[in-house]
């Protein structure tokens, strides 16, 4: 079994999905965008876990808001917050806002080569 383990901020989860936006802004700013998914029914505790994180980092004013940090095998995402929860057929999906990518020096070409074979498969169907 390949799973996808995921530590945000210090709880680590079992994720049934991970996927990585990023986007171009106005003036070449950029945003990145990192939606998980997890399995509710085969681990219960994740969604007031994950509450629980959501309610915490916006405890404070804006400038003030808790930032977590999220580390996969893959990356790690600096200055992240979650930006909401969906919760639906035993399926919790959060979408996480993050500053800042680090992909290890050897996994770019890899995680390059995956980004560009999942688009190209969407594209061409």
């Amino acid at each position: 079994m390949n799973r996808n383990l995921i530590q945000i901020g210090s709880d680590l989860f079992v994720a049934e999905t991970i996927d990585v936006q990023t986007n171009m802004q106005v003036y070449g700013s950029s945003s990145i965008d990192i939606q998980v998914s997890f399995d509710v029914s085969r681990y219960p505790k994740y969604h007031a876990i994950i509450h629980g994180l959501f309610v915490n980092q916006n405890m404070g004013t804006f400038t003030s808001n808790l930032k977590i940090e999220v580390t996969t095998k893959d990356f790690v995402s600096h200055g992240s917050r979650i930006k909401n929860i969906e919760i639906a057929n035993n399926t919790l999906k959060i979408m996480i806002l993050s500053d800042y990518l680090d992909i290890p020096e050897g996994n770019k070409q890899e995680w390059i080569q995956k980004k560009r074979d999942k688009l190209l498969n969407e594209l061409l169907g």
